[in-house]
């Protein structure tokens, strides 16, 4: 808990070095995010890894990397202009090292492209968007430009091992010195028609983020019966029974009465007796038409992000991600080069390896469940106006009449 507590404080402080001057991005205040720092696993010890062959790259020799991370950084190109290009990043306390990664001959090899003091960074710049693009000024170098996703958390890593010294500067329009030493700008604009940053031509388009001032959210317990229960069916209605004090003879009076009391009973349709075994087997003296079958239910609701599988379970309850189990699907809310998508999956979110989920997407389907078919009632299947006509008055009488003379008192 206590380590948990300091991480928690550490990503406070991230958020006061923005001094609430720079647009954020949903994920960046995700209440699982915590500040990992060593994303690329530089730390690991085992020969065969990934992160091993980036240690041997940077030559950082046995100092601990406090953050690593994918960038996209800004190459310069003889008679054309610069173009971002896939690097790694990895930052100790004394060094900040680009390493470049590439497959040659189908091996992968790694190649240090800048090694430099932390000591030799003047500041940071970024754009007041939610753009991660950032540039390192340097003491009598050429400055580093590049686009980090973490871009707050390597702010937030490069104070603490500077003991505060280096800061933020943020403006729409930041200065750097190329590799010829010679001054140079790049623009920040707004455009809301793209989803991503977009660099092109010393400008970056970005669209609208959450407001400056937006504060990180805290991890907190998920509430007890959070999840929804499911609807119990509806009961089915029961079969009333028989009464006891029906009269059959009585019924057979009533049937046999006058025109008058037939043409009153189709005008105004008298209560309906209770249901008995003569209902059973004879069509009933109401006119009232049955009620109207209930409409079919709604379309199922289409996700509004698309959902993937995961492919291998994963579990990292101390870096505050969200645990994967295969087989179930995860609604992806949004992806990025880093590797870390973030995740959703029963209103919980928190990042999640795209490499642990299937490249494509679930079909998500697009049809309606049909709504049973409800059959008309006994009386309405031969006479679908409702009326009770002469004929079937004579067969209630008939039936009526013979139920009577069967009963105990007229033996």
């Amino acid at each position: 808990k206590r380590q948990a507590f300091e991480l928690i404080k550490f990503r406070e402080h991230g958020d006061g070095l923005l001094g609430g001057k720079k647009e954020r991005r949903r994920f960046s205040i995700c209440s699982l995010r915590t500040f990992n720092g060593d994303y690329l696993m530089v730390n690991s010890r085992d020969k065969h890894t990934r992160g091993f062959l980036l240690r041997e790259a940077a030559q950082i020799g046995s100092e601990p990397a406090v953050f690593s991370s994918r960038i996209e950084f800004l190459v310069p190109r003889a008679m054309r202009s610069a173009r971002p290009m896939p690097r790694q990043l990895v930052v100790t306390k004394d060094h900040v090292c680009i390493v470049e990664e590439k497959v040659v001959d189908g091996l992968v090899q790694h190649a240090l492209v800048s090694k430099i003091d932390v000591a030799a960074i003047k500041d940071l710049a970024m754009s007041p968007y939610q753009d991660g693009w950032t540039v390192v000024h340097l003491m009598s170098q050429p400055d580093l430009v590049f686009n980090c996703e973490f871009k707050t958390e390597m702010l937030t890593w490069l104070n603490s091992v500077s003991q505060g010294r280096i800061h933020l500067q943020v403006n729409s329009t930041i200065s750097y010195n190329n590799k010829n030493m010679k001054s140079t700008q790049i623009k920040f604009v707004k455009n809301e028609a793209v989803q991503r940053a977009v660099f092109e031509k010393k400008t970056v388009q970005v669209c609208s983020g959450l407001p400056a001032g937006t504060r990180s959210q805290t991890i907190r317990d998920r509430p007890a019966g959070s999840t929804a229960s499911r609807p119990k069916p509806q009961q089915q209605q029961q079969r009333a029974t028989p009464t006891a004090g029906y009269n059959a003879p009585a019924a057979a009076r009533q049937i046999n009465g006058n025109a008058n009391v037939q043409k009153q009973q189709r005008a105004t349709p008298a209560p309906q007796p209770v249901q008995s075994a003569v209902q059973s087997t004879a069509p009933s003296g109401s006119s009232r038409r049955p009620s109207a079958p209930p409409p079919p239910p709604p379309p199922a609701a289409m996700p509004k992000h698309p959902r993937h599988k995961a492919l291998f379970d994963f579990s990292d309850a101390n870096s505050g991600m969200l645990s994967l189990e295969a087989g179930q699907l995860y609604e992806v809310l949004e992806k990025n080069d880093s590797g870390w998508w973030l995740g959703s999956r029963n209103g919980v979110e928190g990042w999640i390896p795209s490499n642990y989920l299937s490249p494509e997407p679930e079909a998500a389907s697009h049809q309606a469940p049909h709504a049973p078919v409800i059959p008309p009632p006994m009386a309405m299947r031969n006479n679908p106006t409702g009326d009770v006509d002469n004929q079937q008055l004579d067969s209630m009488a008939q039936l009526a009449a013979a139920l009577a003379s069967r009963s105990p008192s007229n033996n």
